[in-house]
């Protein structure tokens, strides 16, 4: 090593002396000096372990904006010897991980024969920590509030984010609370909401509403830190503290909820695929089978009246030869829609029992209720107005109706009343067609 000058040792000994933690920085990015005030402010025993442990021991890997701490730090350096000087807040750390908020100075200087660059750190954890006048009670409040699974984001009359707990740290997957405070509109939530209106003019719409209301709860969609997209479930409500108004916002994740919404519209659709006809949208025979023998199980218990209805469109085989099948087809869907429509109650079902042939359960319908509706069905298909010019019984699609009603027995059984009313549309279709026939089950 070149023996140094007189102003070069003079330089060396300020440098010493200095209270100022100070390093110094080559033009390879690495630490090679410091003072003996660096030394004392991490607890090093001697500038050796200083240079060895600073990069590693004494800087987070992430800052406050979200950057890594080593590619920020070279890109500093390199701009400190590219334009002589900046100045940064910069985020340490002690060897033990207690963080450490500085004020730093990078400065180009002459060092032996050539440049490199001095950090002059500030230590300002004396400017920058914050006395809370705080009770036991008050401490412990805080202490729940911080662990609890729940997250929460405190937001200012402005709507600024200054806190939050470390749960919402970890759903938007954040390095720190100082970034996700800067960011939170900016990279955390999206522009618009799913119902199309601007995320920060709802958000407007929303605080005007907790003001009149106290605590609003509402639906709303953030992003997380890798962007994806964050449903939540939320809770605004507001307070008041030293005479200064804040908003506190209460999230419940989602994102597992939503995709169990997903698979069961998924097993609906699949569900669909089991027990729907394909062609008419209405239950297929595979569902008349299973729940008619189920609701003939359950409405033996009480022998309450079960109404069952066989219907036929008259003559289709015509309507098929003079039409076509495709039209054919889109007749089904049309009467299949209308006899679905015209039984409107939760617990009645209508059903495509194969080719133009449909079934009709009606539980809790007596004779009386059972001619009511056998009369709509007819009057309803009527209405539809299908041409049949072919039709010996009418200029339009009509249909022929069995109907049996019983007080179910634990002796029923499906057959019984399939039987009987089968029976019935063969009288229907004898007397004429596009008419009901009437008959209890034995």
């Amino acid at each position: 090593m070149a023996k140094l000058s007189k102003a070069e040792e003079l330089t060396k000994l300020m440098l010493d002396t200095s209270p100022l933690c100070c390093q110094l920085w080559d033009n390879n990015f690495n630490t090679i000096d410091c003072n003996e005030a660096a030394v004392r402010l991490y607890g090093f025993k001697d500038k050796q372990e200083y240079v060895d442990r600073f990069i590693k021991d004494c800087n987070p890997e992430f800052q406050p904006d979200g950057q890594r701490s080593d590619e920020k730090a070279i890109k500093l350096v390199k701009k400190a010897f590219d334009e002589g000087r900046c100045e940064v807040d910069w985020m340490h750390q002690m060897p033990d991980g207690t963080p450490m908020p500085a004020e730093v100075t990078l400065v180009r200087v002459n060092y032996m024969d050539g440049f490199v660059v001095a950090g002059y750190t500030r230590d300002l954890r004396h400017i920058k920590k914050i006395e809370y006048a705080l009770t036991e009670a008050e401490k412990m409040t805080k202490a729940i509030m911080e662990a609890s699974p729940i997250s929460y984001v405190l937001l200012d009359k402005k709507l600024n984010a200054i806190d939050c707990n470390k749960t919402a740290l970890q759903v938007f997957g954040c390095p720190s609370k100082d970034y996700f405070f800067k960011h939170y509109w900016e990279r955390f939530s999206p522009v618009y909401q799913p119902d199309g209106r601007k995320t920060l003019e709802k958000a407007e719409v929303l605080v005007d509403l907790v003001h009149k209301e106290g605590k609003i709860v509402f639906e709303w969609d953030h992003r997380t830190f890798e962007g994806e997209v964050l449903p939540t479930k939320t809770i605004l409500t507001k307070i008041t503290h030293n005479n200064e108004l804040f908003f506190i916002s209460y999230k419940y994740d989602m994102r597992d909820i939503r995709s169990m919404e997903k698979n069961i519209k998924w097993l609906e659709s699949e569900v669909e695929k089991v027990y729907y006809d394909p062609l008419t949208n209405i239950y297929n025979r595979r569902y008349f089978d299973e729940n008619l023998n189920r609701t003939i199980k359950f409405l033996s218990r009480s022998k309450s009246p079960l109404t069952f209805m066989m219907i036929d469109i008259d003559q289709f085989k015509k309507y098929n030869d003079t039409y076509g099948h495709s039209q054919g087809d889109i007749c089904l869907k049309i009467v299949a829609e209308t006899l679905a429509n015209t039984v409107t109650r939760t617990e009645d079902f209508a059903a495509r029992y194969g080719g133009e042939e449909f079934a009709i359960v009606l539980p809790h319908t007596d004779e009386a209720g059972a001619r009511l509706i056998a009369e709509r069905l007819l009057d309803n298909i009527v209405k539809c107005n299908i041409p049949h010019e072919n039709s010996d019984v009418e200029k339009y699609v009509t249909i022929s109706i069995g109907v049996t009603t019983a007080d179910v027995s634990f002796k029923h059984i499906p057959e019984d009343y399939i039987k009987r009313a089968d029976e019935l549309l063969y009288e229907s279709k004898q007397n004429g067609r596009n008419r009901y026939t009437f008959g209890t089950l034995s």
